[in-house]
């Protein structure tokens, strides 16, 4: 009776087996699965006994080693490169598909930020303007960004993702501006900068694609400013001086395709950079602007902390961290 029992049970199981395709994934994770769709870049299917209205999911097809179909067929998705003729000692090389895949990333955004003026600028401006309190400050409150990623899965899951970015900021010849007409002489100031960042940031997976990948990063900053300052007839040519600084900043990373990645940042910068102007008075050949001297002698510093909120488009390449041999 019991043979009979084992025997009508393994039937069954071996129906089941039959009646669905399973996927294997190079993690080692299998997915029973009835397959809808396989494309170039993603395979679309659903999970075997499911519900039928429920969801429908998808996987890379560079993150799946074979499928088994139900009519018995395999398909083997790994590429390996293999010699014809004779090989030493009968290797063959290949790329180990379970050594950590590289994403490179090369992208552009916009970023717009709100300028802390908690600085001396100001009070210098409304010195050079009769001391008037009302004068403020203008500005373009735009940055635009090229950036330059390198990121890895940490494990199989490809849930959590550590990461470098290499960015360069602009800002428009006007990003801090003002003028004013004061005893028939037009006072003008325009300022600019550009920040250099290298910033290292850890990523985790918040959808079960794997597409929306939550990021956490900070960064160190290298600001150099640049611009003119104009007084009464004689204009100076504010230098390239340079600070160091750090940001703080979170925000989101969506894979839209393999290739095409969306990017949100919301942040805070702390940087502030001394005034410096060519001036042939000087033997250094460079000076600075006090406050209000004799008044005030501090020296004049422009503050490019704030607030700020960034998109961007970038485009994703991919590649194993390193090659592997078998034999």
């Amino acid at each position: 009776m019991r043979s009979l029992l084992f025997g009508f049970l393994m039937l069954a199981l071996t129906n089941v087996i039959k009646s669905q395709d399973t996927i294997f994934l190079k993690t080692g994770e299998v997915i029973p699965a009835i397959i809808l769709e396989k494309g170039e870049v993603e395979l679309k299917y659903k999970k075997f006994a499911q519900p039928e209205p429920a969801g429908i999911y998808t996987v890379f097809n560079s993150d799946v080693a074979s499928i088994h179909y139900k009519n018995g067929s395999v398909a083997s998705l790994n590429s390996t490169n293999q010699n014809v003729g004779n090989t030493v000692n009968n290797q063959t090389n290949h790329f180990d598909p379970t050594a950590p895949e590289m994403k490179f990333n090369i992208g552009i955004s916009e970023t717009y930020f709100k300028r802390n003026e908690s600085d001396n600028l100001i009070l210098f401006w409304q010195h050079l303007n009769g001391r008037d309190p009302s004068l403020e400050m203008n500005g373009n409150p735009r940055f635009f960004t090229v950036n330059l990623g390198m990121s890895s899965a940490l494990g199989g899951t490809k849930r959590n993702w550590f990461g470098t970015i290499f960015r360069l900021n602009f800002t428009p010849s006007d990003a801090i501006s003002a003028s004013k007409t004061y005893n028939g002489a037009l006072n003008e100031i325009k300022l600019n900068t550009f920040i250099m960042s290298i910033i290292m940031f850890y990523g985790h997976t918040i959808d079960h694609k794997k597409n929306l990948i939550l990021i956490f990063e900070p960064g160190i900053d290298i600001g150099m400013m640049n611009g003119t300052i104009k007084i009464d007839t004689s204009t100076y040519k504010v230098s390239a001086t340079s600070a160091f600084s750090y940001h703080l900043a979170a925000g989101l990373d969506w894979n839209i395709s393999k290739r095409i990645m969306a990017s949100l940042r919301v942040g805070q910068r702390f940087m502030q950079i001394k005034e410096a102007h060519e001036s042939g008075l000087s033997k250094y050949g460079y000076s600075s602007f006090y406050v209000d001297y004799p008044a005030n002698k501090d020296l004049v510093k422009v503050n490019w902390s704030g607030s700020y909120v960034s998109i961007g488009l970038s485009y994703s390449l991919y590649g194993k961290m390193s090659p592997g041999r078998r034999k």
